[in-house]
């Protein structure tokens, strides 16, 4: 790693005092009286050489200081507890359910209030002396409220409600069945903390001891599979690889023979599965490369693809920077911040892209990096400024083949749940908070 010179001459301006003493002649100083003696000589020489030491000792805390800096960055955001994204799905919740931050959660504390003061007496009188018949007919009221007037966040917590309230009963299963799909209707697909209430909706009722009919087995099996996928997609998207793996361990545990029958969702399935593994791989791979950024430029130059292609985490990447200020990483975000004005940065940064990509293992990364070249050489043969360069454009044209035949690939579009959604129950692009 590579200390800037600003650095060093601060800390030798600091330490010019410190070190250089006007009374010892190793520096230029004046030389001492002649009866000081030889004694006097010998402690000058030593508080020297301490002095001097201590300065080494200091310019070396820079570049441990720096050192730390880059190793505290972490690979990943800090890991969620798989069952902070869990519904509470008893009879009677006595409190909100608390969701990872950062996301639209389920739903708000305005929510919550508003669903309290409208249905929360009697939530809590079905719980202590109603029946059976009592709570589906409670559940049948959020349900009602929930499909005329409710939207957004107090939709959603009266459908996990009403399906709280309904799932356990045979009678209750058609109410339990229409709250799932008016949910299904009401988030945000790439938004894993909603997902995860729907997979939980899902994989209650494909349960055998739930009385769901079995005319409508298959159906609540396939949707238990196919938002176990959606919420593993979500996860690895944002950098959750635990809460992931656990996830896709679930897998399978629905896989009848119907959703066998189901080519689609069974791609999906092994498609999720393959990105879990492959990941995994991949951060093993860059772990091992991360406590070498300090000294191999190339180990920086690998975090810094990985920042920038697979989970973006800018900090990440501006370190890797930071660290090599005149190295390949450096020299590639010099190109990729030219690219969108300039076609000829954005020919050289593909380029580079495509001989950096070449030499990583097999793997996310490797595909990742590929087709990052393949774009910018893409957006340069579409730009109709750069028709006259013809021996640039040929050269992308053999570019652009040589990319693809080696793997060049995007993260894999997957939508396990569109079967499932009618335009009744079709999420906008948008869920309302």
């Amino acid at each position: 790693m590579k200390t800037s010179g600003i650095t060093i001459i601060v800390f030798l301006r600091a330490a010019r005092g410190f070190l250089f003493d006007r009374k010892i002649p190793w520096f230029g100083g004046a030389l001492p009286p002649a009866e000081a003696g030889a004694n006097y000589m010998v402690a000058t020489r030593r508080r020297c050489w301490i002095r001097l030491f201590m300065v080494i000792i200091g310019f070396g805390a820079i570049l441990a200081v720096q050192s730390i800096a880059v190793g505290a960055l972490s690979l990943l955001p800090s890991p969620w507890a798989l069952k902070s994204l869990w519904p509470d799905l008893a009879a009677v919740q006595r409190n909100p359910r608390a969701f990872p931050a950062g996301y639209t959660p389920v739903y708000r504390r305005r929510d919550w209030k508003r669903y309290e003061h409208d249905f929360g007496a009697a939530v809590t009188a079905s719980g202590h002396v109603g029946g059976a018949q009592d709570r589906l007919v409670l559940a049948q009221r959020l349900l009602a409220q929930a499909t005329a007037k409710a939207r957004g966040g107090l939709r959603r917590l009266l459908c996990l409600r009403a399906f709280a309230l309904s799932f356990h009963y045979r009678a209750g299963s058609a109410i339990a069945r229409q709250a799932q799909a008016l949910y299904l209707g009401s988030i945000t697909l790439s938004n894993p903390v909603q997902v995860a209430s729907l997979w939980r909706m899902s994989n209650e009722l494909a349960y055998p001891y739930v009385p769901t009919p079995p005319a409508d087995r298959l159906r609540c099996d396939k949707l238990a599979e196919a938002s176990n996928v959606q919420l593993v997609l979500d996860l690895l998207a944002i950098g959750q690889i635990n809460a992931a793996e656990q996830v896709v361990k679930q897998l399978g545990v629905h896989e009848t023979r119907g959703v066998r029958a189901d080519a689609p969702l069974m791609a999906a399935m092994a498609t999720a599965r393959v990105l879990v593994r492959q990941t995994r791989e991949m951060l093993a791979y860059l772990a091992a490369r991360c406590p070498r950024v300090a000294k191999d430029p190339r180990a920086a130059l690998d975090v810094y693809l990985y920042a920038r292609f697979v989970l973006p985490r800018p900090g990440l990447g501006a370190a890797m920077v930071h660290c090599w200020p005149h190295g390949t990483a450096a020299l590639l975000e010099h190109y990729l911040r030219a690219s969108p004005t300039h076609p000829a940065a954005a020919f050289r940064a593909a380029r580079l892209l495509a001989r950096i990509g070449s030499a990583l293992p097999p793997g996310i990364l490797h595909d990742r990096v590929l087709f990052a070249a393949l774009r910018l050489y893409r957006g340069f043969l579409a730009d109709p400024t750069t028709a006259s360069e013809r021996i640039q454009q040929t050269l992308a044209r053999i570019a652009v083949g040589q990319l693809i035949g080696q793997g060049a690939r995007p993260t894999p579009k997957l939508s396990p749940l569109a079967e499932f959604l009618t335009p009744s129950t079709r999420p906008a692009r948008a869920a309302a908070p």
